[in-house]
């Protein structure tokens, strides 16, 4: 019997499932990007209980009968966020608890920025792939702020303590809050700069699963089929599951250029960049840094 995704950690999900993005994660992003941006108190109001437990047990027989639950945002979030509760270590790993939550603490807004970046770049390559897919839906959710009222600050109050939490005894209430005094001042400003954190673009579909079968703007029925099965003129529009036009790739409206970047010093020295993610049309490969050779973030933004 195949093992289940909730639960298990990334890393054996990943491989097991011969995946690069989890796929609770990123069913769950496809679901709320087709019909879940616009919900008001997305991630912040609860789901029935029946539903997201249906929804769970589908995600974990990696079934692709989804489409009773495209009409209940708030299950699905609930579904994304249980996953990323119920990981065996958080997706910003025990590991960097102290380096992020030190960073959170620094004063100085630009320098704060710098350490972010800095305990970003020491993630594991999957957890760091997993966590840019993450970061970049939610700021394209916090887009739309106006409409669903989950801003950049309320994503990080309702979903932070999901992402990082102590390696201590306790229950999840108790790590929590234990966790919550630096949260937000870690996932805030990361979903705030998104485009800093990481420049490059995302593909939503990375693994090609997922396929709307009417244009835009019209939402209509949805068929998802295997990678295999589509044909050449036969996949959707893409820029419906960008994260920013591919037109232009780099641009970061809001973010202006700062003169100030980080030096090698400032990079932790010795440490070098574990890699870089180069999004494809369908995938996320990963390419490995040269030895001796160090990744530097872009410009500050202002």
């Amino acid at each position: 019997m195949e093992k289940p995704a909730y639960g298990t950690a990334l890393e054996e999900h990943l491989k097991r499932s011969n995946r690069e993005i989890a796929l609770p994660l990123e069913a769950c992003v496809m679901m709320l990007l087709e019909t879940g941006m616009k919900e008001e108190g997305l991630f912040r109001i609860a789901a029935g209980a029946s539903k997201l437990k249906k929804l769970k047990a589908a995600l974990d027989c990696s079934t692709s009968q989804l489409e009773e639950f495209y009409s209940d945002p708030h299950a699905v979030a609930g579904a994304l966020k249980s996953y990323l509760r119920e990981l065996p270590e958080p997706l910003m790993t025990f590991a960097l608890y102290d380096e992020w939550t030190q960073a959170s603490n620094v004063s100085d807004t630009d320098r704060r920025l710098q350490a972010l970046w800095v305990a970003c770049d020491g993630l594991p390559k999957n957890h760091k792939a997993n966590f840019r897919y993450l970061v970049k839906f939610l700021a394209k959710l916090a887009q739309d702020s106006e409409v669903n009222k989950m801003t950049p600050s309320n994503i990080a109050i309702v979903l932070g303590p999901n992402l990082l939490w102590s390696k201590t005894e306790g229950t999840l209430a108790e790590m929590a809050a234990a966790t919550s005094v630096h949260v937000v001042a870690i996932i805030e400003p990361i979903i705030q700069h998104a485009d800093w954190f990481f420049p490059d673009d995302v593909d939503f579909n990375v693994s090609g699963m997922f396929v709307a079968m009417t244009p835009e703007p019209d939402p209509g029925p949805f068929e998802r089929r295997h990678p295999s099965s589509l044909v050449d003129g036969d996949s959707p529009r893409k820029d419906r599951y960008l994260s920013y036009p591919r037109s232009n790739p780099r641009s970061s409206p809001g973010l202006i250029p700062h003169p100030r970047t980080l030096t090698r010093q400032e990079s932790r020295g010795a440490a070098a960049v574990s890699a870089l993610y180069v999004v494809a049309d369908e995938s996320i490969t990963v390419k490995e840094t040269p030895a001796g050779e160090q990744e530097q973030p872009m410009p500050l933004p202002s």
